[in-house]
């Protein structure tokens, strides 16, 4: 009974992966980019919903978080370029600022279009919560109650475990990866994610930047080690760690008053 479900939730996973990763050339992501300022081009409905809940985001984070920060992204090394050696100028990370704004991202009757060329989308901070959902919704309607599924830290819950009343859910020290600074319970249905940046990063000169980017600014987030969101569902509990992570404490209390059905 569990394996053709298994099954199919790989199958959700493999996917989502197809259409929605920046490192294949043949996914839609990377379609949109080539694309961009030349012509909309068509998108599954997934790929639709991931966009335009990722906009979502954009608006509810007054823009700290962008699904249109692919160029920075790559700029820093985390895309498909390769790490540069220093950090790029001042000159640099403003000329790719122009190309992002994620208002700009235009979803209309089943297409996407990017009105500039070089730009392009990054769903890094969205894309497996939205996995996660849709493997959660495939596993319900399969008639199983008591599961957990955990895609790179992208975690839901259903039901109870066998050993205990509710899911318990370590979370890790950001600054000593093998060790547990807390434990978190999650009521059935409830989602967790995690923003840190101790997973990736790079090093230029000596010194260790952050693989998320502060859309506003175009450089890497400093000051915050780590960021975990509880919310209703995987795709809210992913969409909102990045921008948490990039407004950091000062900012924590007003983006919480957008989104209060979400917890830090």
């Amino acid at each position: 009974r569990i394996e053709p479900v298994t099954a199919q939730v790989q199958g959700i996973f493999d996917r989502l992966e197809q259409e929605l990763s920046t490192y294949r050339s043949d996914s839609t992501i990377s379609q949109l980019a080539d694309q961009a300022g030349v012509a909309p081009i068509a998108v599954s409905d997934d790929a639709f919903r991931v966009l335009s809940l990722a906009r979502h985001f954009g608006e509810l984070s007054e823009g700290a978080f962008d699904v249109t920060v692919a160029p920075l992204v790559n700029l820093y090394g985390f895309g498909k370029r390769p790490t540069p050696a220093a950090l790029p100028s001042e000159e640099v990370i403003r000329a790719q600022l122009k190309l992002v704004d994620y208002s700009r991202l235009i979803l209309k009757d089943g297409t996407a279009f990017l009105p500039l060329k070089g730009m392009a989308v990054d769903l890094g901070g969205i894309a497996k919560g939205y996995a996660v959902d849709r493997a959660f919704d495939s596993c319900r309607n399969a008639g199983i109650q008591d599961f957990l599924i955990d895609l790179s830290g992208n975690i839901r819950v259903s039901g109870r475990p066998q050993w205990g009343e509710d899911w318990q859910i370590g979370v890790r020290d950001p600054f000593d990866r093998s060790r547990i600074i807390g434990k978190i319970t999650l009521r059935s249905g409830m989602a967790l994610a995690t923003s840190g940046n101790y997973e990736r990063f790079v090093e230029m000169g000596g010194q260790r930047y952050s693989h998320i980017i502060d859309p506003k600014t175009g450089y890497p987030v400093t000051g915050t080690a780590g960021v975990t969101v509880l919310a209703q569902d995987a795709t809210t509990a992913d969409g909102m760690s990045t921008p948490f992570f990039v407004v950091g404490l000062k900012g924590a209390d007003r983006l919480r008053q957008k989104a209060p059905s979400v917890d830090i």
